[in-house]
């Protein structure tokens, strides 16, 4: 059996020195694990979320599938929440980091103040239109097949149009595929994945489509057409956007010459022979 300084020496580093929520309900066990009792209600989560942030003062704080934020019930909500967000960050003075889907894009444009204050960063897939992104794509392959704990590699490369085929070109979308397909391989012992297994476990041409329509959505919002400037420019009086024309290199004019004075030319030199 462990003594008490031996388990507490297999936990979280200089846990007696840790910080105290300073919530009633919020504690750590003997194991470093945080438990949050059913009766602690919402403005006491937000407290010790304040204290814990202020405590550690992480750079950035992270929030994964942050697109859940907007499952609300109504647009004033989702501006609740958002407003509670920026809030944290006031507060504490740290950097919030959303993480997400396309959806997050609801979030940008729902308010000027949450606008100005964001950066939109966008992770986007790999296009099978851009040579580099395809030799990209490939390497990302050729990286998973020789991860694979398989006493043979499977041939992925050979097959990457496929693979962008149900993929769509995300490698999220990849590594999940891969890892079912080598689950079901290591699961009858066998030493590589076939195309077989990987046909298996392919998504449908059904769910690419909806995947491929939403991501086609999402790209268009961050994009920035013509039509999209010149209703801005508009809106705020500025009138049609004028495109700036090169400028012409002027024309090189001749001197003008005097009557009878010949134009400069290299005349012959020395004596021709006559060679019979």
């Amino acid at each position: 059996m462990f003594s008490e300084s031996d388990r507490r020496g297999l936990e979280e580093p200089l846990i007696d020195h840790k910080f105290n929520y300073g919530v009633r309900g919020i504690y750590r066990d003997i194991f470093g694990k945080i438990n949050v009792e059913s009766k602690v209600v919402a403005p006491a989560l937000r407290r010790a979320l304040e204290n814990a942030l202020s405590y550690r003062h992480p750079d950035v704080f992270f929030i994964d599938e942050a697109q859940h934020f907007g499952k609300m019930a109504s647009g004033h909500k989702l501006q609740d929440q958002l407003d509670c967000l920026k809030s944290v960050a006031n507060m504490t003075g740290i950097l919030h980091c959303l993480l997400g889907t396309y959806e997050l894009l609801t979030f940008r444009n729902l308010s000027g103040q949450l606008s100005r204050r964001s950066v939109d960063i966008h992770f986007r897939r790999y296009c099978a239109d851009t040579p580099e992104d395809v030799q990209a794509f490939k390497s990302v392959l050729l990286t998973f097949q020789q991860q694979m704990p398989l006493a043979e590699p499977p041939d992925l490369v050979t097959h990457w149009e496929y693979f962008y085929e149900r993929t769509l070109g995300c490698v999220g979308i990849l590594k999940n595929w891969l890892t079912r397909a080598l689950k079901d391989a290591l699961d009858r012992e066998a030493t590589t994945v076939t195309l077989k297994d990987l046909q298996k476990r392919a998504w449908s041409v059904a769910q690419c489509q909806r995947m491929f329509k939403e991501i086609q959505e999402g790209e268009r919002q961050l994009s920035e057409t013509e039509t999209d400037v010149q209703h801005l420019r508009s809106a705020l009086g500025l009138g049609a956007k004028t495109i700036a024309q090169p400028e012409e290199a002027p024309k090189k004019t001749l001197p003008q010459r005097k009557v009878g004075k010949r134009n400069p030319k290299r005349d012959p030199i020395g004596v021709n022979q006559d060679v019979s």
